[in-house]
């Protein structure tokens, strides 16, 4: 779904930004910093944009870069060709203005033919990146003179390696037939799309095709295949844009708007609260976020960059969800617990070994080493809340979601909970969003959200920020404030 808006540049802090521009079978990465405005055209002997191309199905003044305050933004300046914002053609507005996407980082940008499935020869693709890696990040691969090529996690069984879990051992496969490139899935669990679409049955590969596989994106250029291995850093996590949720009206017509207005960023790798009274649409913000729940949304969830909804089937392995109620099996021991939880969830080519190294590490990563041969239902509530949450862990998600994981427990027990979960999204590197009601220990979240009566955002920030906010020395009297009072 394009995004468009009017904007007017401001001086404010500038985001370091990338192009990795894909032309004559060339990798040119042009850095975009310091500066608000960046033309993009063709060159010629009287035009010097900032970032030039030499294709002539680019137009002189082609369009802009745009930086203001932390976002970036693509402007199409009415050229003759277009341009191609992730599959979609950037259309002008009705009005005859210009057009503006705001971009993300992993955006594909596209100067080719009217039709995507006949490419023109001159066209180009600029991929948008935002992610701190190097320009050795970037790799190559010559197809050329290979029967065939595997895509995969093992270096025993595949030539291109993308080093994830989540990515099978051998994930897919190319192969040279009759002068084209095919590819297919090899039975993979987490799935291979390519331009958007889940790969169900071999396909022919075309010129400046987009190959998903898990976090990483390959994109097929004369005969070659360029991509990114480069772990990404920095940047949000989830940026959440909800103009409204509504669901019908269950005594009569119209619809029950549930949510409204909820502008949120979390960075990565950071631990959240979200607090609110009873009512306050603090579980159905939580399943809008996670994307279990997008009927009725007017808006988007991006995901590390990523539309979630339009990409969900994709990116699920991500995201893991704990239930505020444990759903363990009681006569089994805890370590038993995570390993059939890995085998269930990780591809199933995943060796022994790499399951068993997994669960020793969420073993110790929960404080639950003592109780590895314990019965289920001989350990306490605690000890159980953190099993629950090893599940999601031993799948190596990176975004956590926890439904009231501190229900039931002593003071205790919340401290050791938060602490554990602040050290799991700082050294652990995870994102960790939890509904909370005991606000004893919310000081040690990185971030606080304060939901309000009506499903609107009250407040989001440290909580240092809150306390000052709300004019108040502990959080508790500012929970109680908007739980009771609302907006």
């Amino acid at each position: 779904m394009n995004r468009r808006m009017e904007t007017s540049p401001y001086l404010g802090s500038l985001k370091e930004a990338s192009l990795i521009i894909l032309e004559n079978q060339k990798i040119k990465i042009k850095p975009l910093r310091g500066k608000i405005r960046w033309s993009f055209g063709r060159e010629t002997p009287k035009n010097h944009p900032d970032i030039t191309v030499q294709s002539a199905i680019i137009s002189r003044d082609h369009g802009e870069f745009l930086n203001i305050g932390e976002k970036w933004y693509f402007k199409d300046h009415h050229s003759h060709n277009g341009t191609y914002h992730n599959g979609t053609k950037i259309r002008e507005k009705e009005t005859g203005e210009e057009a503006v996407v705001e971009l993300r980082d992993g955006d594909v940008l596209r100067v080719d033919s009217s039709d995507l499935s006949f490419v023109d020869p001159q066209g180009i693709l600029m991929i948008f990146s935002t992610s701190i890696s190097g320009e050795n990040d970037w790799k190559t691969f010559d197809l050329s003179g290979q029967d065939k090529v595997t895509i995969g996690r093992e270096k025993k069984e595949s030539q291109i390696i993308l080093p994830s879990n989540h990515v099978s051992s051998k994930h897919a496969q190319i192969r040279y037939l009759n002068g084209s490139y095919y590819i297919s899935d090899c039975k993979s669990r987490n799935g291979t799309w390519v331009n958007g679409k889940k790969l169900e049955t071999s396909m022919i590969l075309k010129e400046r095709d987009t190959i998903a596989i898990c976090e990483y994106c390959l994109f097929f250029l004369d005969g070659k295949l360029i991509y990114n291995t480069g772990k990404k850093a920095g940047g949000k996590a989830l940026e959440v844009e909800i103009r409204s949720k509504s669901v019908p009206n269950q005594n009569g017509f119209g619809m029950i708007r549930l949510l409204e207005d909820i502008h949120l960023e979390i960075e990565q790798n950071t631990l959240v609260a979200l607090l609110g009274g009873s009512g306050a649409g603090k579980s159905t913000l939580m399943d809008c976020m996670n994307g279990m729940e997008y009927s009725g949304v007017d808006g988007n969830v991006w995901m590390n960059g990523e539309n979630l909804y339009e990409n969900f089937e994709r990116l699920k392995y991500q995201i893991g969800s704990v239930p505020q109620e444990p759903v363990l099996h009681k006569d089994y021991i805890v370590e038993k617990e995570l390993r059939d939880a890995a085998l269930l969830r990780l591809p199933g080519d995943t060796k022994k070994e790499e399951i068993n190294k997994k669960v020793d590490d969420v073993l110790k990563w929960l404080n639950l080493c003592h109780v590895r041969k314990s019965k289920i239902k001989n350990i306490s509530g605690g000890e159980k809340k953190r099993v629950n949450i090893g599940i999601e862990l031993v799948a190596d998600r990176s975004v956590l979601y926890l439904d009231e994981p501190d229900a039931g427990l002593d003071p205790k027990s919340v401290k050791e909970l938060t602490v554990l979960l602040r050290d799991l999204a700082h050294q652990q590197g995870k994102t960790i969003i939890v509904i909370i009601h005991n606000i004893i220990e919310v000081d040690r979240y990185d971030q606080v959200i304060f939901m309000a009566k009506g499903g609107k955002v009250a407040f989001s920030g440290s909580p240092q920020a809150a306390k000052k906010y709300f004019k108040v020395e502990n959080l508790k009297d500012a929970y109680e404030k908007v739980s009771n009072i609302g907006l």
